[in-house]
Order: C-alpha cells, then sequence, then structure tokens
C-alpha cells in the first residue's frame, strides 16, 4: 500500500515537472516578445531618432548620399508609416521594437535546437541582448543590419554544419541585403573566414571549399543586385555612383570614418579599462594560487578556500563598483558600457581558450569563430567603437552564458566571468526598462506628454522637453507658420518630425560632419533666389544652443542667409532659437 501511494506521489511529481517545463517553454519565449516593449512610449530624442523619422516621413526631399546609402532602411520606414498608426511616434516605436523581439526570438530558437544551449542560459542571454539595446529602435539601417547579421550568422553555421549550400546561399543573400541597409556592411563579407576556418578544421577539399564560397558570394550579389537593380530603375546610375563618391568623400574628411580610426576605437574601448583589469587580473592570480594550494588539501578545506575566493570577489566588484564599474542611474550609459566592454573582452579571452582546446568538436569550434568575429567585425562601418557590439548582443550573450557554465573552465576564471556577467544581465534589466536615449539626462524622469501634438500622442519626454515642444507648436500656429518648411541647424533634426514641418534643404541635420559644407552653401543660395523671386515664402529657421560639432564656416552660411533674407527672432527656449 506504502509502495503504491509512493509510486503515485512520483507520478504526480512527474507531471507536474513536465507541465512547468511546458510552460518555461511558452513563457520564456513570450518574455522575450514583450521586453522590448517595455519603453516604447519613453524619450523624444530631438537629434537621432527624430532624424531618422524625419527621414522617412520626407523621403523625396531627402539627400541622395543618405537615401541611397542606407535604401533598404530608409524604405523600411517609410512603408512602416503608412501601418496603422504609422503616423504617430509611438507606433513607429512600436513596430521597430518588434525587430528587436524578432532578433531575440530567432536567437532563442537557434540556441535550443541547433546549440543544444540550456534553455536558462538562451534565455538570459537573450534578455541582456535586449536590455542593452541601448540605441533607439526607430534607427533602422542599425536594427535592420543587425536582425540581417543575426539571421545570415545562423543560416551560415547551418550551411556549413549540416552541409546545405543552399543555405549558405540565403546566408550571402541577407549580407547583400544588409549592404543596402547601410553600405558599410559590405565589410560584413569578412565572415567569409568563418567558412575558411571551418574547412580547415574539417580538411574539406578545395572544390568543396570552392562551390561552398560560390554559393556565400552568389547569394550576396542575388541580394545585392535585386536591391540594386531597382535603384538603378528609380534613380538611374548616375545618383548611386555620386551617392559612393559622396560617401567615400566622407570617410577621408569626417573624424572618426577612416578603417584605422574604426579600429583603433574599438581597441581603445578596451584599453581605457585597463583601471578595472589590473585588480581582476590579481583577482585572478590569486584565484590560481588558491587553486593550486587546494589541491593538495582536504576536499573540505578546498571548498573553504572556494567559498573565501568567492567572498574575495564579490569584494572586489564591489570596490569596482564604488569607482565607476557601473551605476544605478539609468539614465547614463555609466550604468552598462565599462561592465559591457569587460564582459565583451572575457568572452574574447574565453573564445581564445577554447579555440586551443583538443576536444572540442569542429562545430564547438564554429561557434567560437563567428563570435569572435561578431565582436571585431560588427564595430567597422562605424564610428561608435563597440557601442554597436553592445547593441547586438544577441547570439554573443548566450553562447558565452553557456561556457562559463562549462565544466572545462578553471574555477577563478568561472567566478569572474559569471560575476561579471550577473551584474551586466541585472544592469541590463535596469537599461531596458529606463534607459532612454538623447532624452531625460542627468536623472530627469520622462514622465509628461506634448499635449498639442497629434504626432506624439502618447510619448512622454521630460517636463523642460515638453514645455519647450508645446511653446513651439503654440508659436508656429499664431503666427501661422506651421504649414511652412523648416531648417534646422544645431542637433536639433527631429524637430522637423515632431512639429510637422518640412525640411526647405535636402537634410534637417546639416551641422554633421558628414554633410559637405558646399552642398549647404548650395541649398541655402537656392532658397535665397526662391524667396529674393518671391518663388517660395521664407523657411522658418530654428537654430539650437547646444552642439558640440563647430563648424565655423557653415554658420556664417546661415548666418549670411538669415541676414540677406530679413530674418528676425520670434521664439526663444532653453534648448533652441526661432527665426522668421
Amino acid at each position: 500500500m506504502e509502495d503504491s501511494k509512493e509510486r503515485l506521489s512520483l507520478i504526480g511529481k512527474i507531471k507536474q515537472s513536465q507541465t512547468l517545463y511546458k510552460l518555461t517553454g511558452i513563457i520564456l519565449p513570450l518574455l522575450l516578445l514583450i521586453f522590448p516593449l517595455a519603453k516604447v512610449d519613453l524619450g523624444i530624442d530631438l537629434a537621432d531618432a527624430g532624424y531618422n523619422l524625419g527621414n522617412f516621413q520626407y523621403l523625396d526631399g531627402l539627400q541622395d548620399m543618405w537615401y541611397l546609402s542606407t535604401y533598404l532602411a530608409n524604405l523600411t520606414g517609410h512603408l512602416l508609416m503608412t501601418l496603422p498608426f504609422g503616423d504617430y511616434m509611438i507606433g513607429m516605436r512600436f513596430y521597430t521594437a518588434l525587430i528587436v523581439s524578432i532578433m531575440a526570438l530567432l536567437s532563442y530558437w537557434f540556441c535550443r535546437t541547433q546549440l543544444k544551449i540550456n534553455k536558462w542560459f538562451a534565455f538570459a542571454g537573450n534578455i541582456m541582448a535586449i536590455g542593452l539595446c541601448w540605441c533607439p529602435t526607430v534607427i533602422l539601417y542599425n536594427y535592420l543590419t543587425y536582425l540581417f547579421l543575426t539571421g545570415a550568422v545562423i543560416l551560415l553555421y547551418m550551411g556549413l554544419v549540416k552541409e546545405k549550400k543552399l543555405l549558405l546561399f540565403f546566408a550571402g543573400a541577407l549580407l547583400g541585403c544588409n549592404i543596402m541597409v547601410r553600405l558599410p556592411n559590405a565589410l560584413e563579407a569578412g565572415f567569409i573566414l568563418a567558412l575558411f576556418y571551418y574547412a580547415w578544421l574539417q580538411k574539406t577539399s578545395a572544390r568543396q571549399v570552392v562551390q561552398q564560397t560560390l554559393s556565400c558570394v552568389a547569394g550576396c550579389f542575388a541580394g545585392y543586385g535585386f536591391w540594386l537593380v531597382t535603384i538603378l530603375a528609380s534613380k538611374g546610375p548616375g545618383a548611386y555612383l555620386g551617392m559612393l563618391q559622396s560617401l567615400f568623400g566622407v570617410s577621408d574628411s569626417a573624424e572618426g570614418y577612416s578603417m584605422a580610426d574604426m579600429l583603433l576605437a574599438a581597441v581603445k574601448a578596451y584599453t581605457d579599462r585597463f583601471y578595472y583589469m589590473k585588480y581582476l587580473l590579481a583577482l585572478f592570480v590569486a584565484g590560481m594560487v588558491f587553486e593550486f594550494i587546494g589541491k593538495h588539501l582536504k576536499q573540505e578545506m578546498k571548498y573553504l578556500l572556494r567559498g573565501i575566493y568567492l567572498v574575495l570577489t564579490v569584494c572586489i566588484l564591489y570596490y569596482l563598483k564604488q569607482n565607476n564599474l557601473f551605476q544605478t542611474n539609468y539614465s547614463t550609459d555609466s550604468a552598462y558600457i565599462v561592465l559591457s566592454s569587460l564582459f565583451l573582452l572575457g568572452v574574447t579571452i574565453l573564445a581564445v581558450k577554447k579555440m586551443l582546446q583538443q576536444d572540442l568538436t569542429s562545430g564547438k569550434r564554429l561557434q567560437v569563430c563567428l563570435v569572435v568575429l561578431l565582436i571585431w567585425i560588427l564595430p567597422f562601418g562605424s564610428n561608435n567603437n563597440i557601442y554597436p557590439v553592445v547593441n547586438c548582443l544577441f547570439l554573443i550573450a548566450p553562447v558565452a552564458f553557456a561556457w562559463i557554465g562549462e565544466k572545462g573552465i578553471v574555477f577563478p576564471v568561472r567566478v569572474i566571468m559569471a560575476g561579471i556577467s550577473i551584474l551586466l544581465l541585472v544592469q541590463s534589466i535596469g537599461v531596458g526598462c529606463f534607459y532612454v536615449f538623447g532624452d531625460g539626462k542627468n536623472g530627469a524622469v520622462c514622465n509628461q506628454t506634448v499635449y498639442d501634438s497629434t504626432i506624439l500622442t502618447g510619448m512622454k519626454t521630460t517636463t523642460e522637453s515638453a514645455e519647450e515642444l508645446e511653446t513651439a507648436i503654440r508659436v508656429l500656429n499664431e503666427q501661422q507658420l506651421a504649414d511652412h518648411t523648416v531648417i534646422l541647424y544645431g542637433d536639433i533634426p527631429g524637430l522637423a518630425y515632431y512639429l510637422g514641418m518640412e525640411p526647405a534643404i535636402n537634410t534637417t541635420w546639416p551641422d554633421l560632419q558628414s554633410y559637405a559644407t558646399d552642398s549647404f552653401r548650395q541649398e541655402l543660395e537656392d532658397q535665397e533666389y526662391e524667396i529674393i523671386t518671391e518663388k517660395a515664402s521664407r523657411p522658418v529657421v530654428i537654430i539650437g544652443k547646444e552642439y558640440e560639432t563647430i563648424n565655423q564656416e557653415k554658420e556664417t552660411l546661415l548666418k549670411t542667409f538669415m541676414e540677406h533674407c530679413g530674418y528676425r527672432m520670434i521664439n526663444e527656449t532653453a534648448r533652441f532659437t526661432m527665426y522668421r
């Protein structure tokens, strides 16, 4: 009788365990779907986010260089605006946040089914990746890049391991499409190194390597060629060649865009953390000493030493926290960037160690290769050092978590990496819920709505920003200028979108280094001619007060234009001044 009760109890526990397992199989992906939507209503950034939304809205008037160099991003954004609620900022934030959800779910599926990573590692890694998406999701030339790249890496891995040339073709096609998302993504061709590395591991025949390479290259040409033909049919070859010439001119003249600058910026992001690394290195050495001593002691003493080492690690991390390892103020990137750089450096070291392991399968080595390529190729094409890598951890973080959980790693390394990873995971949740790019600086809370704006319905910003936008809208309405065009200068390009004013020139951000002074001069001369000949009314000019890049020549051009056309100030706020 007792045996029967025990069996029934055991069966009940098994059923409960199976039910819980099934529930987590539903709940974890659901959380990955929802988490990117946590802050779609927070932040009205006058610079990058609003700039991209304005480009989508006023696509036809956009300068060819920016229209064509980020063609697929602009086209996608323009199409999203035609969807229900796409004419609201909160609608665009919702639609673009779903791209992050798709990446997380795609990565979770890949890690679980193809890499056989523990579901909790796969989930935690993707939660971290979502939380650290610091960049506004409406900046589609970033997020479409990450989406296509994530898909390409997955297909590349599966195509090589499963020996499916069709998958390699589609991997190449995604990378080809990525060139049309943002032209510098052509540097992602470097992922072909993974194919050659895997061929070397497998001792693949030269013929098969050539076939696999041609599959990738053919896919890349197909993905790129389809959109190139579309552009040539609509714009003509001259426009595309002009864009290429202009963009290469930018890389030569604008600071931070040369290959050397981008590489040095990425390296500097790690070398600048030497203060923290020296403590972690000392902690590692101490741990190895503890492990050496523990080998010559009884098991109980060995565990005691490890316990002491855990306490020591916590103390060191707490000390480093007090010295700006991270902040709990989620209005600044100091909450995550130092931790992220140490995490990525640690992952790189682990990757090198794993590559030297003799018992590692070719498939595992391929994983390592792809992680290293992601960490070191993503910074190219941007002057933002390692920020693009931090923004795209969807495959890196889950794999790194799995490595940390493996038994082959020495105890001190596992403890240090686990400590950094746990801290970064916690910080990423805070960042994912509260960090607002370009708004809410210095701890200001985004809890105010701009009541007079239809486009900004449902969005929240700081009290100061809300008041400034409401004032600008009121002044434009009172002076019957709301339907006029606008010229913006001084890191405030988003105002064109937020105020619903079409730009009078071919950009809303003429003070960017990458916007040629000659182009600005020509645009202003054309405007002046239109005004003098009374073919057009004077556009409203709004000049920001808080901008970093000083270009004396551009400012003189704008001042001269305003003097010639008789402009006068009509309103002034803490952030910008309006002229008519």
